[in-house]
């Protein structure tokens, strides 16, 4: 018994160590301990948003919701319809937005779920033409999610999507680019 609470003090001191160092380390490269806001959308009203190249610029830009903005000014570019939900109109159907080039075709595409509709999907990139419509593609309908993530979790180097389903713990293989096949794992 002595032993085991030993090991955990030890196991205690070095996770505050970590936290102590990750925070002087935070506080070095901002010496005032502050991060400053950019506004990019104050008006949006989705929850979700990615990080990544979707016009193969060279250059991280982001996607939320009905838009992607372009990197470096921000430039909004509306591409899709995201409607409000009809059970409580304050959400919109978009809970997250993971960059993932689904179909091979060279632009990253974003793979998504939401709440009230119940539903995994991805949205293509169109490539090329920065104000086309992209457009969306049902994967399935686990239930409801608040968000998801893309996770490596068989090791085999392609991220998986993981939703935070209710009742059930599923998760989604992209088994084929070409055509465009997703797998179902629960």
């Amino acid at each position: 018994m002595l032993m085991l609470s030993a090991k955990r003090s030890i196991v205690a001191a070095y996770i505050s160590g970590l936290l102590l160092a990750g925070t002087a380390m935070l506080q070095a490269a901002d010496p005032a301990g502050q991060w400053k806001k950019h506004d990019i959308n104050s008006l949006s009203p989705y929850e979700g948003c990615g990080v990544a190249d979707f016009n193969n610029d060279g250059k991280p830009d982001i996607f939320s919701g009905d838009s992607w903005y372009e990197a470096p000014h921000w430039t909004r570019h509306r591409v899709r319809e995201v409607p409000a939900s009809t059970q409580n109109p304050h959400y919109h159907e978009d809970f997250a937005d993971c960059p993932l080039d689904v179909n091979g075709d060279g632009f990253t595409d974003v793979v998504t779920c939401n709440y009230f509709g119940r539903r995994v999907s991805w949205v293509e990139n169109p490539g090329g033409d920065a104000t086309a419509a992209w457009i969306e593609h049902e994967i399935d309908l686990p239930g409801n999610m608040e968000t998801g993530v893309l996770v490596d979790l068989t090791g085999d180097g392609m991220p998986e999507f993981l939703p935070n389903t209710p009742r059930a713990v599923v998760w989604y293989s992209l088994e084929s680019q070409q055509p465009v096949r997703w797998q179902k794992h629960e």
